[in-house]
C-alpha cells in the first residue's frame, strides 16, 4: 500500500516540520526503523521531540489501514466524547467521528507532538488537545477511550489503566493495546513486565468484545 494513503496527514507533517518527500522514503524503507533507533541511541531522551519519528507515525498509520478499528467508532453514540490517551500524532481515523458530531480530547506528553497536533487539527473545535500525564484526571465521563501503544511507555501501567477506566461511562467502549515488543525508544522493560497482570485485569474488569490487533472492550453497566 502506498505511503500516500490518506496522504493529508503526511502532507500536514511534512509542511509543519519543513520536511520533504525524501524524508518519507528515508523512514519508510526496510532500514527506516533501524535508522530511527540509531538516532535515538545518539540522542537519548529526544526521540519523540524530533520530527522524523513523528513523521514515521503518520506514515505507519497511513500505510496500515488495519490500524483503524471501524467497529469501535461505529459503536460510539452520536455526539459522544472520546478520550485518546497518549494519542501520538492522532491518526486521521478520528476525522469521520468528528464529522459525525463527536468530540475528542487528545492527551500527549511530547512537546513537539503537541505543537504538531495543534496545527494538524486547527479548525476542528470539537478536538481538544491537553498536555501532560495528569491532564485527563478531572475530565469525563467519556463514551469512548483509546489507549493504544501507551502502557509500555509509562511506569505502573496497570494503575494508569485503572484510573482511565474510572472515567469511562458504564457501557462505554474502549480500544486498548499494550505492545510487548522490545527494544524500542521509550519502552520500559519494567512496564512491559506488567503485561500479564494488565491482561488479567482487562479480562476481569471489562467485557471483552474482540481480541485481534487491539483489545476492544465495554465497561459493564
Amino acid at each position: 500500500m502506498s505511503y500516500m494513503t490518506r496522504g493529508w496527514a503526511i502532507r500536514q507533517c511534512l509542511a509543519h516540520f519543513g520536511l520533504m518527500d525524501e524524508h518519507v522514503e528515508l523512514i519508510a524503507g526496510p532500514e527506516g526503523r533501524t535508522r530511527l533507533l540509531h538516532f535515538w541511541q545518539e540522542q537519548p531522551g529526544t526521540y519523540y521531540e524530533h520530527p522524523l519519528p513523528l513523521l514515521r507515525q503518520e506514515w505507519y498509520h497511513a500505510a496500515n489501514a488495519g490500524y483503524v478499528h471501524g467497529g469501535f467508532w461505529a459503536a460510539l453514540p452520536p455526539g459522544g466524547l472520546v478520550l485518546d490517551y497518549g494519542c501520538g500524532t492522532a491518526e486521521v481515523a478520528r476525522l469521520p467521528w468528528i464529522a459525525r458530531g463527536g468530540a475528542i480530547i487528545l492527551v500527549e506528553a511530547s512537546v513537539a507532538c503537541l505543537d504538531y497536533l495543534k496545527a494538524k487539527y486547527a479548525g476542528y473545535p470539537s478536538v481538544q488537545i491537553r498536555s501532560g500525564v495528569g491532564a485527563w484526571e478531572r475530565l469525563g465521563p467519556f463514551d469512548g477511550l483509546i489507549c493504544t501503544d501507551v502502557m509500555e511507555h509509562v511506569p505502573h501501567p496497570l494503575d494508569v489503566q485503572q484510573k482511565l477506566w474510572s472515567l469511562l461511562k458504564p457501557g462505554g467502549q474502549a480500544l486498548l493495546k499494550f505492545e510487548s515488543a522490545y527494544p524500542h525508544p521509550g519502552h520500559l522493560q519494567e512496564s512491559i513486565a506488567e503485561l500479564p497482570a494488565w491482561w488479567e485485569w482487562v479480562k476481569k474488569a471489562t467485557q471483552v468484545i474482540e481480541v485481534e490487533r487491539f483489545v476492544w472492550t465495554r465497561k459493564p453497566r
